[in-house]
């Protein structure tokens, strides 16, 4: 079965009666638009990580914070380079 971030999709097949599994043209792209994309989940574990680093002045706290600041700007940046890629493909 499926789980919801799965990009296959399930077909019926014409010469079998268990059901098959069909990549879409883009499965990449659709996995960096999901409606939960991994770096956002990154983003929440580097900053939920934070307050278990003993000294906030650390190096291990200046690169996990570092992290969360690359994750989040994914987060933004992302789905505005992607809405250019879908223009682009379409467009070919």
């Amino acid at each position: 079965m499926a789980s919801t971030g799965d990009s296959a999709e399930c077909v019926r097949s014409t010469v079998s009666t268990s059901p098959s599994r069909r990549l879409p043209d883009d499965p990449w792209s659709r996995v960096v638009t999901s409606s939960s994309p991994v770096y956002v989940m990154l983003a929440v574990l580097a900053e939920s990580a934070l307050p278990a680093i003993d000294d906030p002045e650390s190096p291990a706290a200046a690169r996990v914070t570092e992290m969360a600041r690359f994750y989040r700007f994914l987060e933004v940046r992302l789905p505005e380079l992607m809405a250019e890629w879908e223009t682009i493909r379409t467009a070919e």
